[in-house]
């Protein structure tokens, strides 16, 4: 029986028949995005003590060392399922692909998956750890944030936003002008 949540564990696979592996990728969106944009991320084969070649992949990796995988704002994508075939660990890296959408921050995250998978009694076991920067984590969580550029984070303007010191000088220009005016007229009779 396999379960696979993407925490550090330890999962049984039998030997004659092989259940699958899939770390999901949750996106995070942080701002007020007008829609949801899309945003890709890539899992990428990088190496195996098993001498397995290639390193079990997703189905639609085909016979590819890496794939691509593609979420619409804040949610939740998977790569497809894999399965092991032989003991030994298997080292995968996700990341996500730096866009080129106006008023997004990206996040330059590189998440490495680890899969330990031994044999006993017959029976293939794996221990799955997920990591960023060298410490344990629980999830491959991808945060983006969105700022559209006005200084508003992408919330919409209420309000006028003309200086007031410009309404004060035309203000005071009005006052003098007719104090002139009424001056000129006072000193006329």
């Amino acid at each position: 029986m396999l379960i696979h949540k993407s925490t550090m564990q330890t999962v049984r696979l039998s030997c004659t028949q092989l259940r699958k592996v899939d770390p999901p990728v949750r996106k995070q969106v942080i701002g007020n995005p007008k829609r949801d944009d899309m945003f890709t991320f890539t899992m990428k084969a990088v190496s195996n003590n098993a001498g397995v070649n290639p390193m079990p992949m997703p189905a639609a990796a085909g016979s590819a060392k890496s794939m691509t995988a593609k979420v619409y704002g804040s949610g939740k994508v998977e790569f497809g399922e894999y399965k092991f075939t032989k003991e030994g660990t298997y080292i995968y890296e996700i990341t996500e692909a730096y866009g080129k959408i106006k008023g997004y921050t990206y996040d330059s995250s590189k998440y490495i998956v680890k899969h330990v998978v031994t044999k006993k009694e017959n029976a293939l076991y794996a221990k799955t750890t997920i990591t960023r920067n060298g410490k344990s984590v629980k999830e491959a969580l991808f945060v983006n944030k969105y700022n559209a550029g006005d200084g508003n984070n992408g919330k919409i303007k209420t309000g006028d936003d003309t200086p007031f010191s410009l309404y004060a000088a035309g203000l005071l220009m009005s006052v003098l002008i007719l104090a002139f005016l009424g001056k000129n007229k006072y000193f006329r009779r």
